[in-house]
């Protein structure tokens, strides 16, 4: 049967190193508690109580100290000679010492039926929770409670990985930081929780030190990941950029904290601070959830609901932790609260991410309709300048047409402007006969240009200005030609073609052409660098290939 010893514990502190055989002769005080509990505690603690064998037969029967805090846990017991024996069970001190290889400090001990023993335990918790709540029973019964344990533990840390794969797989799909911190923070959690619980000796009990400093340092990773998903998960971007403000000095200020007490005091210290600071963030956290509700935020009463278990399973623990409270069960308090508040938040976090996929839906809806409305309205506006400007492209073209006719007239009538239009050699033959001999020509380079956009440009100045306009193009189009060596053939309106090889073949006519184009090109970007831009663009085309040349009509 597993009887827990109450009542009968005396204590003695402020010994510092002394033995046992200096301290027994000291006068010890009684507890008048179930169990001793000394809160966090940097002293050398003795204790001395006695232990009773109810079996009618001599048997083994397994102390423990149902906690793990103690770094330095050393039993004195009298053996069958009356000699004292010292088992030495604490964190720091080798782990097979342990009858049990378990995480809570325990011992065996013979006893005699019905036989009466007085032990004396003299511990040490180096700033941690000095909590002695002993049990005594045969050893199979005390293991088969330790597997009843296990399997509640494997239940809660179970649920715990569910909660946290289901937060994992969320951020994978929706890529949201929001599960990235508080997946980070079900991680610190777990870690710390089984720190408090000692099944983290399953893994750290060859070293001490991390045991030591790993409740400490996830302990402060939970209390930053926290600070950092609320930011994201009140959305305090939107709702209170303030408040934003005060988490992230929190979790600027916090580990800065930490780590000054890590260098220059100890875990009772780091433990009083990271309960003060728990408490700040709590606060800090119902507070924000409870404003940015009112303002509207469809999931923030989640975390106030959430946070409220939360803060009872802490103040528990804390008041538990610092012997204010001595009821056992009050250590569970923040195992199962942060069990319970990890499942609360995540379903808050789904409802919260539906909410957002259907706003997102909504919004989505709403601009297709209003690009819908857009894209009609500018076909509409669209439809009527073309008409309009086709109807003014039809008068301009028509006034290019006479202004075109009048110019052919004239140059039937004037030498001199048949000359400018036709190689000297040709004009000279359509002079002297009346007509010309038609000649191919093997290999030549017809270069063709047109103005770019030039319909567009035609409605927006007068004839006479894009008369002008064209006029000193074509001017400076054929001043390059004549130096390249090139033949100007016609021109139509915007469109400029010029040929290289003809009337007289030569070799370097793909060349000629060629630098005259780059030439065309250098000088209209020059252009429209003085004019800023204001001035037209000319699409320039090359081709090389054999030819028939000659004028067509009288």
């Amino acid at each position: 049967m597993n009887t827990p010893l109450k009542n009968t514990f005396e204590v003695l502190k402020g010994t510092g190193n002394r033995s046992l055989e200096e301290v027994m002769p000291l006068a010890f005080q009684f507890i008048d508690r179930d169990f001793p509990n000394f809160g966090l505690s940097k002293e050398t603690i003795w204790l001395k109580f006695t232990v009773q064998s109810m079996a009618k037969e001599d048997m083994e029967w397994l102390l423990e100290i149902k906690a793990p805090f103690l770094a330095t846990a050393d039993f004195y017991i009298q053996d069958s000679l009356a000699k004292w024996q010292t088992v030495s069970v604490g964190y720091e001190q080798p782990f097979a010492n342990r009858r049990v290889f378990y995480q809570h400090p325990n011992c065996a001990i013979r006893l005699k039926a019905f036989e009466k023993k007085t032990i004396y335990l003299c511990a040490k918790a180096n700033g941690l929770f000095a909590i002695m709540p002993f049990a005594i029973a045969p050893t199979e019964i005390l293991q088969k409670e330790h597997t009843q344990i296990h399997f509640v533990y494997g239940i809660y840390f179970g649920i715990a990985f569910f909660v946290l794969l289901t937060n994992l797989f969320a951020l994978f799909v929706y890529k949201d930081k929001v599960y990235f911190f508080y997946s980070f923070y079900i991680i610190s959690s777990i870690i710390f929780t089984s720190w408090l619980t000692g099944h983290i000796f399953w893994v750290v009990h060859q070293y001490p030190l991390m045991y030591y400093y790993s409740g400490l340092f996830f302990g402060t990773l939970t209390q930053i990941n926290i600070a950092q998903f609320l930011i994201r998960f009140l959305k305090l971007d939107d709702y209170s950029p303030f408040r934003k403000r005060l988490f992230i000095i929190y979790s600027i200020i916090a580990p800065i904290a930490y780590f000054i007490l890590i260098l220059f005091a100890g875990a009772y210290e780091m433990i009083m601070l990271g309960i003060v600071l728990a408490n700040l963030l709590t606060f800090l956290g119902m507070e924000g959830a409870w404003s940015v509700h009112k303002k509207g935020h469809p999931t923030a009463i989640y975390f106030c609901v959430a946070y409220s278990i939360f803060l009872v399973g802490v103040t528990l623990m804390s008041l538990y932790g610092m012997g204010i409270i001595n009821n056992f069960e009050a250590k569970f308090g923040y195992d199962w609260a942060a069990l319970c508040e990890m499942i609360v938040i995540s379903f808050a976090l789904s409802v919260q991410q539906g909410k957002d996929i259907d706003k997102a839906q909504k919004e989505a809806l709403f601009q297709t309709e209003k690009n819908k409305r857009l894209i009609q309205e500018q076909n509409t506006v669209l439809e009527q300048k073309v008409a309009e400007r086709t109807a003014e492209l039809a008068e301009t073209n028509e006034e290019l047409n006479h202004t075109l006719q009048t110019v052919e007239q004239e140059r039937r009538k004037s030498d001199s402007l048949l000359l400018n239009i036709l190689p000297t050699e040709v004009a000279s033959e359509l002079k002297e006969t009346g007509k010309t001999e038609v000649k191919y020509f093997e290999s030549v380079t017809v270069l063709f240009a047109d103005v770019k956009g030039f319909s567009a440009l035609a409605t927006k100045i007068s004839p006479q200005a894009l008369i002008a306009e064209l006029d000193a193009t074509f001017t400076k189009m054929d001043e390059i030609s004549e130096r390249f060596g090139l033949e100007r053939i016609k021109t139509i309106g915007d469109c400029y073609m010029a040929c290289g090889g003809l009337p007289h073949a030569n070799r370097t006519h793909a060349f000629d052409v060629v630098l005259s184009a780059l030439n065309i090109q250098h000088w209209m970007h020059e252009e429209r660098e003085r004019r800023q831009g204001n001035f037209w663009e000319v699409r320039l085309g090359i081709h090389t290939g054999d030819a028939v040349a000659g004028v067509i009509g009288k």
